[in-house]
């Protein structure tokens, strides 16, 4: 049996006793952390980002023996996807490090979905989309609006992700799309 299904068979019997999502979210830390530890989470960051860029397969057996402890991971390569996609350098090298490390249980989360749907997310108002806005405010963006389904963004404790991924409208700002997914670090 393989190091994996050992992982996930010992995390399993414990995850079955929880009764509360908070619960069962928080039993799938031990799991998390020895897939981290394994390098599961940098095979999934692609290579001219630090990564490896080689692991969905890896992660489709993890998935295979038990979905909770794969869907936090993919999630937070969801959270990451936008900063991997078109970040800066400068964000890059501020919030990839956890990530690549090994270590620890580092959380980035993906914030789109709002309460009255988010199908036509890119519909002006007043359809329903994205109605979460930022707007610049000196050298910080302040961030007005509602998500739902941010499954881990609370973090492990309760305090937020290490990364939320916040889709949000931008406009009028010179220079910048209607839409933006902002980094906000926990």
């Amino acid at each position: 049996m393989s190091w994996r299904r050992r992982c996930l068979a010992r995390w399993r019997s414990r995850f079955v006793t929880c009764r509360l999502p908070e619960e069962q979210f928080a039993a799938t830390r031990s799991a998390y952390e020895q897939l981290v530890q394994a390098g599961l989470l940098q095979q999934l960051i692609p290579a001219q980002a630090g990564g490896k860029g080689n692991g969905m397969v890896e992660m489709a057996l993890v998935h295979a023996v038990d979905p909770s402890v794969s869907l936090t991971t993919f999630a937070t390569l969801l959270g990451l996807l936008p900063m991997l996609l078109g970040g800066s350098p400068e964000q890059l090298q501020a919030f990839l490090p956890p990530c690549l490390a090994q270590s620890e249980a580092p959380l980035a989360w993906f914030c789109f979905s709002e309460p009255g749907g988010s199908a036509n997310f890119d519909v002006a108002a007043p359809a329903e989309g994205v109605r979460t806005t930022a707007r610049l405010d000196g050298e910080e963006w302040l961030i007005n609006g509602t998500k739902r389904w941010v499954s881990s963004g609370s973090g492990w404790d309760g305090t937020g992700a290490d990364l939320l991924t916040v889709v949000c409208r931008t406009a009028p700002y010179p220079g910048l799309t209607h839409l933006a997914a902002t980094a906000v670090s926990a």
